[in-house]
């Protein structure tokens, strides 16, 4: 704009900044960088007051929180991750963490549970609620204390446990090695040696009274690894005259049991799969016949299979004619490992080592020259117990006078397009080698090429045909050329086919489906489709009429889009393909029902075909997933055989049933059913989870055994 012409127009030359505004713009931009480094600054930082590192957190199992001491922000860490003076730390459901403080005090704290860590002039647990156990043993220094509510615990060289109750009064404090000192708000203190355990009230009443049963394998924290399938562990306890009963959980409070087994041998064995346990033994006490319980000790099955090769592929062959090229190495993650180690060799016995390379991630690019190899992948863990070595697969690469041809990638081998799509222009991709600089894509109706339909030289890996082809059977194939005017091979050919007309293709919903509200409203109603080649935007019509009157109309750039406001009834949909407002191809109309019935569940136990046998349980556990306004759950068992018997048919407002040992209960085939159910104007009941399996029941049931009342008085009559 000329000066004459904001002369002219005094508006516009108000526009303009003068002087001062550029002073004002100035401190405006320096408030806002100062505020920006501020508040990148505040979320790197710790905080004020959180004091120096005290120690390191490590997250075993899932995830764990930690709160800064100056700050009311939870963040969740899955990792190794420093931990300061006065942090808070808690865990959720199936959470395992361990600190380690900087006196090596080692703190595991287990899930649900919620402690605060400060470091002073001594060590103090604040111990909010759960179970922890802290293992002094290699620790130096003073003592520890752990503050739980007005009670009070002195650790020295000691590994002891504490646990509070469900009902947040009473706490246990149980000392497996060393001593400890269990003190009450009211001046009330006990010391414990080893094999001890205290109960301390909220009224401050101390009980001591000395562990009943000694658990001996499997250790406190041990781990044992599986590369698939469940391990076979040996439990073995110790102080017990007579039965035990050995119970396994994947929770602290035992609520539901994973295993419960019967032994007068003071030990027992049992299969287990991937996952984090604790077990404890019960049984009688000699001199009082009250039924007591061992300490409680945790152990983990780890799943460690060794990594899986994903590329090159056995067998794969690179070719390179000046530069050696680099090739991509992927693997599969595994769970236990801190670090990867990428070997390299010309052997498959990995005597003759090429390269060996540490990574912490699932994959390397490395130059490679010619020659025959092998490679494989060791999985470093946090111990020795824990590494893993993969399979050996083979790869070539070989040094030829030309460059490899490029090979196709798209349109994939034998793919058809439309010809609507077709018209719009049809895109061709290929991988090629990196000393290429040209190449010439041909495409022709005969796969000997004598006749060519189209054809383009490219510089890059992919182009657009804008050349019409009409519909019929296509052949294409690839040939480059180097920076040196050397051409390849033509690479290998590829088919494709253009197809008059054509249509898109729906995957979700299927046509004449039936979907539950419940559901809906929850999580939304999926609808996928096929996406074309070339592009474009896709409408999504909704209709409650099969002529697609008065659609609802919705635009996305995918292939699916997910709805949560569908209410119950018929439904009919359609899929468009558009490009500028035009349309391009359209799905038929596909017909599904929404009805306000729950989803069927998903039974848990017993699994498929298994062979449950009565002899070794307490019953036959059944159990099954939530639905979502589920009032009850209605749960048939039927003997399978010649004639269909049914053997037990109940509601139940929970998800799992324990059907004791009894008559009904024979040896066979059986079906078990489990329909969700919602109490409404009318039941309205979801369709049949079904699980076969089969039973072995005993001979004889047990006779039944009086619990209570101690003495039995016979009324004649």
């Amino acid at each position: 704009m000329s000066a004459s012409l904001l002369e002219k127009a005094p508006i516009l030359r108000t526009l303009r900044p003068d002087r001062r505004d550029w002073y004002v713009i100035a401190i405006c931009g320096a408030l806002s960088l100062g505020a920006g480094i501020g508040l990148y600054l505040n979320s790197r930082s710790h905080g004020p007051g959180s004091g120096e590192r005290v120690g390191t957190l490590i997250v075993r199992r899932n995830i764990a929180q930690r709160k800064y001491g100056s700050q009311a922000i939870w963040e969740a860490l899955e990792d190794e991750v420093p931990i300061y003076n006065n942090d808070s730390i808690r865990t959720g459901d199936y959470s395992l963490a361990e600190i380690v403080l900087n006196d090596q005090t080692r703190i595991k704290v287990d899930e649900n549970t919620m402690i605060v860590v400060s470091v002073g002039d001594r060590t103090n647990i604040n111990f909010a609620y759960g179970s922890l156990q802290a293992d002094r043993g290699a620790a130096g220094g003073g003592e520890v204390t752990i503050q739980s509510a007005n009670q009070t615990v002195s650790v020295g060289s000691s590994d002891v446990q504490l646990a509070r109750r469900d009902d947040q009064q009473a706490l246990d404090v149980t000392v497996r090695s060393g001593q400890a000192t269990v003190a009450s708000a009211d001046g009330q203190a006990q010391s414990l040696g080893a094999g001890q355990r205290a109960t301390v009230s909220q009224g401050g009443a101390i009980e001591v009274r000395p562990i009943p049963f000694q658990l001996q394998n499997p250790p406190a924290g041990a781990s044992f690894f599986v590369n698939e399938g469940g391990a076979s562990l040996r439990f073995e306890w110790q102080g017990v005259s007579g039965e035990a009963t050995l119970e396994v959980s994947q929770r602290r409070n035992f609520l539901r049991p994973d295993l419960r087994l019967s032994s007068s041998a003071g030990n027992a064995a049992a299969s287990l799969g991937a996952g984090n346990y604790y077990w404890r033994i019960a049984a009688r006490n000699v001199q009082n016949g009250q039924l007591e319980y061992s300490e409680v000790r945790r152990f983990s099955v780890l799943r460690n299979a060794p990594v899986r090769l994903q590329a090159p592929a056995a067998g794969r062959v690179f070719q390179y004619s000046a530069e050696a090229p680099f090739v991509n190495f992927a693997w599969s993650a595994n769970d236990q490992a801190q670090e990867y180690v990428l070997e390299i060799a010309h052997d498959a016995s990995f005597t003759n080592l090429v390269r060996s390379k540490n990574s912490p991630l699932t994959g390397l690019s490395l130059p490679v020259s010619a020659g025959d190899y092998y490679w494989r992948v060791r999985s470093l863990g946090r111990d020795e117990a824990s590494n893993t070595s993969s399979a050996a697969q083979s790869f070539r690469v070989l040094r030829s006078e030309r460059a490899p041809p490029p090979q196709p990638a798209q349109p994939t081998e034998g793919r058809n397009i439309p010809q609507a799509v077709a018209s719009r222009g049809i895109v061709f991709t290929w991988r090629q080698s990196a000393e290429l600089r040209e190449t010439t894509l041909q495409i022709s109706r005969s796969e000997s090429f004598a006749d060519l339909a189209a054809s383009a030289a490219v510089h890059g890996s992919f182009t657009r045909l804008s050349q019409p082809l009409p519909p019929g059977a296509y052949f294409w194939r690839l040939r480059g050329r180097d920076a040196g005017g050397l051409e390849t091979e033509f690479s290998s050919v590829a088919r494709f086919a253009i197809s008059a007309g054509g249509a898109l293709r729906t995957q979700l919903p299927a046509e004449g489906a039936e979907l539950s509200l419940d559901e809906i409203r929850a999580d939304g109603c999926l609808f996928q489709w096929q996406r074309t080649e070339g592009g474009g935007r896709y409408v999504l019509r909704l209709s409650r009429s099969r002529d697609m009157r008065a659609p609802r109309e919705e635009s996305v750039s995918g292939a699916s889009l997910r709805l949560n406001d569908l209410g119950e009834g018929q439904w009919y949909y359609q899929v468009a393909l558009t490009d500028a407002d035009e349309e391009i191809l359209r799905s038929e109309v596909v017909a599904f029902r929404i009805t306000d019935v729950p989803a069927a569940p998903e039974i848990l136990a017993p699994a498929p075909d298994q062979n449950v046998n009565l002899a070794d349980r307490d019953g036959l556990h059944l159990r099954w997933t939530a639905v979502r306004n589920a009032t009850y759950y209605d749960v048939t068992l039927t003997q399978l055989g010649r004639r269909p018997r049914p053997a037990l048919r109940t509601r139940v407002n929970g998800l799992e049933f324990q059907a004791p040992p009894s008559p009904e209960l024979l040896s066979g085939d059986y079906s078990l059913s489990v329909r969700a159910c919602r109490t409404a104007a009318r039941n309205a009941c979801s369709a049949e989870a079904v699980r076969r399996f089969q039973l072995s029941a005993p001979e004889e049931l047990p006779p039944p055994e009086f619990i209570s009342p101690p003495t039995q008085y016979v009324v004649p009559e």
